[in-house]
């Protein structure tokens, strides 16, 4: 069946089977739809405020040569390859490699069709169906409670003495709720402790600003995505980006 389109859920690169290597040229091109951004971004490298676009990821050949398995230049074949394909742009120079994915939207966006019989669907549930929907809702929002809770206390220990929160406002609460529909606890406390160990984030730097407070740490998938694969790379071979 050549039509129709399935949600592909980000957390499929932490599956055992994803992260065999070498990884195929599909797998890889899956990938690279899977790390662009969904939403704007500003990113910080060096000095440099830049300015990162939807369908966009900021990231280096170095780094695609440890997440595929890759030599340097299978991977610069393959990125040349796709852009006379027409399905990336991108731009190289000595400290990042900027990848485009072209017509982006096309890869986010369900047919009306789809939608209308989603609605219908929904219309057509019997009163005992509507019933347990909302008993689940109800165990799945206590658990959702537990979980930011959690979160929130782990944050406030590992952060204990760089920035102490005054408190769990509706807000932070959201984002935190946010990031638990992607991600694991255990991945974004995974996350926060290689924020932490970042001493940039923590205060050491020229304006001896602190960066690593919940607004930052929880503010996209992007960010928990970005620190928790810090850990699967040396810290000479990490680029020096932070969003603001």
């Amino acid at each position: 069946m050549a039509e129709g389109w399935i949600k592909l859920y980000r957390q499929i690169k932490y599956n055992a089977l994803w992260q065999d290597k070498p990884f195929s040229k599909g797998q890889a091109w899956i990938d690279i739809l899977l790390e662009v951004n969904h939403t704007k971004n500003d990113c910080l490298l060096g000095n440099k405020v830049i300015k990162v676009e939807v369908g966009e990821k900021v990231t280096s050949i170095r780094k695609l040569c440890n997440k595929w398995g890759w030599s340097n230049t299978k991977v610069k074949n393959f990125l040349n390859l796709l852009q006379k394909q027409n399905m990336i742009s991108y731009k190289s120079d000595t400290k990042k490699t900027v990848i485009k994915v072209l017509n982006y939207s096309d890869y986010q966006r369900s047919s009306n069709k789809e939608n209308i019989s989603k609605a219908h669907q929904k219309h057509i549930k019997n009163d005992a169906k509507a019933h347990q929907k909302h008993t689940n809702k109800n165990v799945k929002n206590d658990k959702n409670e537990k979980e930011i809770k959690h979160i929130w206390s782990f944050y406030k220990k590992t952060f204990s003495g760089v920035y102490e929160p005054r408190k769990l406002s509706d807000k932070r609460k959201g984002k935190i709720k946010q990031r638990l529909k992607t991600y694991s606890a255990d991945e974004i406390k995974t996350a926060l402790k290689n924020m932490r160990k970042n001493d940039y984030l923590c205060g050491s730097n020229d304006k001896s600003r602190v960066y690593a407070k919940p607004e930052y740490c929880f503010r996209n998938d992007e960010k928990i995505e970005e620190w928790l694969n810090q850990k699967q790379e040396k810290k000479t071979d990490v680029l020096d980006e932070f969003v603001l």
